[in-house]
C-alpha cells in the first residue's frame, strides 16, 4: 500500500513543481488471520471486468471515485493506475493474500507546506468474511503483532516500505522518519495517512491512529469491526488523510530524488485479523 507513481507520460519539471496530473497510488498485499477472508469491495467494485463512478462522501475532497474491476490477476493489474488523473481503485477478483488491489489519486491534489489538509474516501474498497462460526472483532494493522504501541522493525514482519525502490536511491519511509535528506516519514506519520475505517468517519477507525509527530509508538489499532459468524460480511472504506506538514514531506523527498517519471512506496501490506480493540 502506498505507491506514488510518476507516470511515463508526465512533462519532465524540476524540483517540487509537479502540477501535472501524475498518480499517487497506493497498492496493497494483504495478510489474513485464519477464518477471515479479504476480497475487493463488492459494494464498490464492477462483480466482473468493468469500471463504476461512486460518489465519496460530501465531506472529502474528492467527489468520485473510478473503481476498476481488472481481467487481469497479476501485478499487470496495477497498470490501470499509470498516468491516471482522477480518483481511481483497482482490483482483481483474487482473495487474501493473492488479492490486488490499489488506490490512485492525482499528484496535484497533495497539498505542501503553504496548502490546507486534504482527506480522500475510497468508500467500501474491501469486504472482509468472517467465516468462522462466532462473531469476531476485526481490525487492520501495519505489523503482524504490535507491542508497546510499536510496529516490528523487520521489513517483512510490518506494512511499511522501507527499502528504495527501482526509481529511488533511498526509501521514504523509516522507523522514526527524518527531516532532512533524505526526508522519511516515519511509521506513524505513514499510518495517520492511511487510516482504515467502517464507513469513512475517522472516529470509527479500525486502524493505527498514528501521529503527526514523527515515531514509531502509536501503531495499535484504535477501534475494531464486529462481523457475525458462518459467513457473514462487511465492508471497510479507506480514506487518506495529508496535512500539510505530510504533504511538503512527500513534495521534498520528490525534489531530493529528481523524480519526474517512476514512483516510490510508503506501505507495501496490512495485517487484517481478530482484534481485542473496542467496537466502534
Amino acid at each position: 500500500m502506498g505507491i506514488l507513481a510518476m507516470g511515463s507520460g508526465a512533462a519532465a519539471l524540476s524540483g517540487a513543481t509537479l502540477t501535472n496530473a501524475v498518480s499517487p497510488a497506493a497498492s496493497f498485499r494483504v495478510n489474513v488471520e485464519g477464518g477471515l477472508e479479504v476480497a475487493k469491495g463488492a459494494a464498490s467494485f464492477p462483480a466482473s471486468a468493468g469500471e463504476d463512478v461512486i460518489d465519496a462522501g460530501a465531506s472529502f475532497d474528492n467527489d468520485d471515485v473510478t473503481f476498476i474491476t481488472s481481467s487481469s490477476s497479476d501485478s499487470t493489474v496495477f497498470d490501470d493506475l499509470i498516468d491516471d488523473s482522477a480518483f481511481t481503485a483497482v482490483a482483481d477478483g483474487d482473495t487474501d493474500d493473492d488479492l490486488h488491489i490499489g488506490v490512485a489519486f492525482p499528484f496535484s491534489a497533495i497539498p505542501d507546506s503553504n496548502g490546507s489538509a486534504v482527506s480522500f474516501e475510497f468508500p467500501f474498497l474491501i469486504t472482509v468474511t468472517n467465516n468462522d462460526l462466532t462473531p469476531q472483532d476485526i481490525s487492520i494493522t501495519y505489523g503482524n503483532s504490535i507491542s508497546s504501541g510499536a510496529a516490528p522493525t523487520t521489513d517483512a514482519d510490518n506494512g511499511f516500505a522501507t527499502a528504495a525502490g527501482s526509481d529511488v536511491s533511498n526509501a521514504f519511509v523509516s522507523a522514526t522518519g527524518n527531516t532532512s535528506s533524505p526526508t522519511q516519514l516515519s511509521f506513524d506519520e505513514a499510518a495517520e495517512m492511511f487510516q482504515f475505517t467502517t464507513d469513512g468517519d475517522l472516529q470509527n477507525a479500525i486502524s493505527p491512529a498514528g501521529s503527526s509527530t514523527p515515531g514509531n509508538a502509536n501503531q495499535a489499532e484504535v477501534g475494531s469491526l464486529t462481523i457475525g459468524g458462518d459467513g457473514a460480511e462487511d465492508a471497510v472504506t479507506l480514506n487518506v488523510e495529508i496535512s500539510p506538514t505530510t504533504g511538503q514531506k512527500i513534495h521534498d523527498f520528490v525534489s531530493e530524488e529528481s523524480l519526474t517519471v517512476g514512483s516510490f512506496s510508503i506501505i507495501d501490506q496490512i495485517f487484517v485479523g481478530v482484534s481485542d480493540a473496542t467496537p466502534v
